[in-house]
Protein backbone atom coordinates (compact mmCIF):
# COMPACT_ATOMS: atom_id res chain seq x y z
CA UNK A 1 0.00 0.00 0.00
CA UNK A 2 1.30 3.74 -0.64
CA UNK A 3 1.16 6.04 2.19
CA UNK A 4 -1.96 8.03 1.01
CA UNK A 5 -3.82 4.52 0.65
CA UNK A 6 -2.46 3.86 4.11
CA UNK A 7 -3.54 7.11 5.61
CA UNK A 8 -7.19 6.88 4.29
CA UNK A 9 -7.27 3.07 5.56
CA UNK A 10 -5.95 3.80 9.01
CA UNK A 11 -7.32 7.52 9.92
CA UNK A 12 -9.97 8.85 6.95
CA UNK A 13 -12.08 6.23 6.73
CA UNK A 14 -13.47 5.62 9.82
CA UNK A 15 -14.57 9.40 9.34
CA UNK A 16 -15.91 9.22 6.31
CA UNK A 17 -18.32 6.07 7.39
CA UNK A 18 -19.29 7.96 10.21
CA UNK A 19 -20.32 10.93 7.48
CA UNK A 20 -22.51 7.95 5.55
CA UNK A 21 -23.95 6.71 8.78
CA UNK A 22 -24.91 9.69 9.47
CA UNK A 23 -27.07 10.46 5.99
CA UNK A 24 -28.32 7.34 6.22
CA UNK A 25 -29.96 8.62 9.74
CA UNK A 26 -31.29 11.52 8.21
CA UNK A 27 -32.53 9.82 5.22
CA UNK A 28 -34.16 6.84 7.39
CA UNK A 29 -35.39 10.21 9.46
CA UNK A 30 -37.18 11.83 6.51
CA UNK A 31 -38.80 8.01 5.62
CA UNK A 32 -40.67 7.64 8.71
CA UNK A 33 -44.17 8.40 9.95
CA UNK A 34 -43.86 12.00 11.29
CA UNK A 35 -44.24 12.30 14.93
CA UNK A 36 -42.62 14.01 17.94
CA UNK A 37 -39.76 11.20 18.24
CA UNK A 38 -39.27 11.11 14.66
CA UNK A 39 -38.85 14.93 14.02
CA UNK A 40 -36.22 15.03 17.16
CA UNK A 41 -34.30 11.64 15.57
CA UNK A 42 -34.24 14.27 12.23
CA UNK A 43 -32.30 16.83 14.36
CA UNK A 44 -30.29 14.55 15.75
CA UNK A 45 -28.98 12.83 13.16
CA UNK A 46 -28.41 16.38 10.93
CA UNK A 47 -26.58 17.59 13.63
CA UNK A 48 -24.26 14.78 14.07
CA UNK A 49 -23.76 14.93 10.39
CA UNK A 50 -23.06 18.63 9.90
CA UNK A 51 -20.56 17.57 12.91
CA UNK A 52 -19.02 14.88 11.11
CA UNK A 53 -18.55 16.46 7.85
CA UNK A 54 -17.16 19.70 9.68
CA UNK A 55 -14.74 17.04 11.92
CA UNK A 56 -13.70 15.26 8.33
CA UNK A 57 -13.66 18.72 6.32
CA UNK A 58 -10.36 19.46 9.26
CA UNK A 59 -8.58 16.42 9.92
CA UNK A 60 -8.43 15.68 6.08
CA UNK A 61 -6.35 18.64 4.61
CA UNK A 62 -4.08 18.01 8.13
CA UNK A 63 -3.18 14.19 7.76
CA UNK A 64 -2.51 15.35 4.10
CA UNK A 65 -0.45 18.03 4.87
CA UNK A 66 1.32 16.14 7.44
CA UNK A 67 2.16 13.02 4.96
CA UNK A 68 3.27 15.33 2.25
CA UNK A 69 5.59 16.73 5.06
CA UNK A 70 6.82 13.71 6.56
CA UNK A 71 5.49 10.54 4.11
CA UNK A 72 6.16 7.28 5.86
CA UNK A 73 7.24 8.94 8.98
CA UNK A 74 4.24 10.13 9.56
CA UNK A 75 2.39 6.85 8.71
CA UNK A 76 4.79 4.77 11.19
CA UNK A 77 4.06 7.02 13.95
CA UNK A 78 -0.10 6.82 13.55
CA UNK A 79 0.80 2.62 13.47
CA UNK A 80 2.75 2.64 16.77
CA UNK A 81 0.99 5.39 18.36
CA UNK A 82 -1.84 2.19 18.86
CA UNK A 83 -4.82 5.25 18.58
CA UNK A 84 -5.57 4.04 14.65
CA UNK A 85 -5.87 0.95 13.58
CA UNK A 86 -6.88 -0.64 10.27
CA UNK A 87 -10.55 -0.85 9.90
CA UNK A 88 -11.98 -4.50 9.26
CA UNK A 89 -14.08 -3.58 6.45
CA UNK A 90 -11.81 -1.46 3.97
Amino acid sequence: MNNETQLNHLVLSPFREVVVKCREAVENAKTAQNDAGVQAMTKASRGLLTKSERALGKIEPLCKRLLEEYGEVFIDALKESGMFSPSSSS
